[in-house]
Protein backbone atom coordinates (compact mmCIF):
# COMPACT_ATOMS: atom_id res chain seq x y z
CA UNK A 1 0.00 0.00 0.00
CA UNK A 2 1.19 3.72 -0.85
CA UNK A 3 2.58 5.33 2.46
CA UNK A 4 0.13 8.33 2.02
CA UNK A 5 -2.42 6.37 0.84
CA UNK A 6 -1.67 4.47 4.84
CA UNK A 7 -1.46 7.94 6.62
CA UNK A 8 -4.50 9.13 4.97
CA UNK A 9 -6.53 6.31 6.29
CA UNK A 10 -5.40 6.56 9.24
CA UNK A 11 -5.97 10.23 9.36
CA UNK A 12 -9.18 9.28 8.14
CA UNK A 13 -10.03 6.50 10.67
CA UNK A 14 -9.26 8.95 13.35
CA UNK A 15 -11.71 11.37 11.90
CA UNK A 16 -14.56 9.45 11.56
CA UNK A 17 -14.13 8.12 14.80
CA UNK A 18 -13.97 11.23 16.65
CA UNK A 19 -17.21 12.49 14.42
CA UNK A 20 -18.72 8.58 15.60
CA UNK A 21 -18.36 8.87 19.05
CA UNK A 22 -19.63 12.49 19.06
CA UNK A 23 -22.40 12.24 17.30
CA UNK A 24 -23.47 9.14 19.09
CA UNK A 25 -23.01 10.70 22.70
CA UNK A 26 -25.07 13.56 20.93
CA UNK A 27 -28.27 11.12 20.47
CA UNK A 28 -27.46 10.25 23.78
CA UNK A 29 -28.21 13.01 25.20
CA UNK A 30 -30.90 14.41 22.88
CA UNK A 31 -32.85 11.05 23.56
CA UNK A 32 -32.78 11.99 27.20
CA UNK A 33 -33.86 15.28 26.51
CA UNK A 34 -36.51 14.21 24.35
CA UNK A 35 -35.87 15.25 21.44
CA UNK A 36 -37.26 13.69 18.33
CA UNK A 37 -36.13 15.15 15.70
CA UNK A 38 -32.48 16.01 16.90
CA UNK A 39 -32.07 12.02 18.12
CA UNK A 40 -33.55 11.12 14.37
CA UNK A 41 -30.82 13.53 12.42
CA UNK A 42 -27.76 12.87 14.43
CA UNK A 43 -28.70 9.24 14.42
CA UNK A 44 -28.58 8.43 10.98
CA UNK A 45 -25.76 10.40 10.32
CA UNK A 46 -23.78 8.05 13.15
CA UNK A 47 -25.35 5.27 11.08
CA UNK A 48 -23.87 6.13 8.08
CA UNK A 49 -20.34 6.83 9.14
CA UNK A 50 -20.12 3.61 11.19
CA UNK A 51 -20.66 1.71 8.35
CA UNK A 52 -18.33 3.78 6.32
CA UNK A 53 -15.65 3.01 8.40
CA UNK A 54 -16.49 -0.16 8.46
CA UNK A 55 -15.87 -0.72 5.25
CA UNK A 56 -12.80 0.91 5.08
CA UNK A 57 -11.18 -0.61 8.05
CA UNK A 58 -12.42 -4.10 6.13
CA UNK A 59 -12.20 -3.21 2.26
CA UNK A 60 -8.95 -1.57 2.98
CA UNK A 61 -6.48 -2.79 5.57
CA UNK A 62 -6.44 -6.45 7.95
CA UNK A 63 -5.84 -6.36 11.32
CA UNK A 64 -3.37 -3.08 11.65
CA UNK A 65 -2.66 -1.93 15.01
CA UNK A 66 -2.11 1.70 13.97
CA UNK A 67 -5.33 1.61 12.46
CA UNK A 68 -6.89 0.46 15.40
CA UNK A 69 -5.25 2.99 18.15
CA UNK A 70 -6.40 5.49 15.61
CA UNK A 71 -9.83 3.81 16.07
CA UNK A 72 -9.92 4.16 19.98
CA UNK A 73 -8.09 7.51 20.18
CA UNK A 74 -10.04 9.10 18.30
CA UNK A 75 -13.34 7.51 20.13
CA UNK A 76 -11.99 8.43 23.24
CA UNK A 77 -11.39 12.36 22.20
CA UNK A 78 -14.97 12.26 20.50
CA UNK A 79 -16.25 11.42 24.26
CA UNK A 80 -13.84 13.84 25.66
CA UNK A 81 -15.40 16.45 23.50
CA UNK A 82 -18.78 15.87 24.46
CA UNK A 83 -18.31 15.61 27.97
CA UNK A 84 -16.48 19.31 27.88
CA UNK A 85 -19.80 21.03 26.27
CA UNK A 86 -20.64 23.41 28.50
CA UNK A 87 -24.75 22.93 28.95
CA UNK A 88 -26.61 25.73 27.60
CA UNK A 89 -28.10 28.29 29.97
CA UNK A 90 -31.62 28.37 30.33
CA UNK A 91 -33.22 31.88 30.39
CA UNK A 92 -35.05 32.91 33.35
CA UNK A 93 -39.00 34.94 32.19
CA UNK A 94 -40.15 36.55 35.23
CA UNK A 95 -43.50 37.41 35.22
CA UNK A 96 -44.72 40.72 35.99
CA UNK A 97 -47.16 41.24 38.89
CA UNK A 98 -50.43 42.39 38.16
CA UNK A 99 -50.38 44.06 40.82
CA UNK A 100 -48.78 47.15 41.59
CA UNK A 101 -47.54 49.36 44.48
CA UNK A 102 -49.00 52.48 43.76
Amino acid sequence: MNPWLYVCLILGIFLIEIALSFLLNTTSIAILCRKTGLTLRVSLISGILYWFRLYLVIRLSEWDFFLMGASVLGDTLGDILVSRRKPKKKKVSRKKSPFTNA
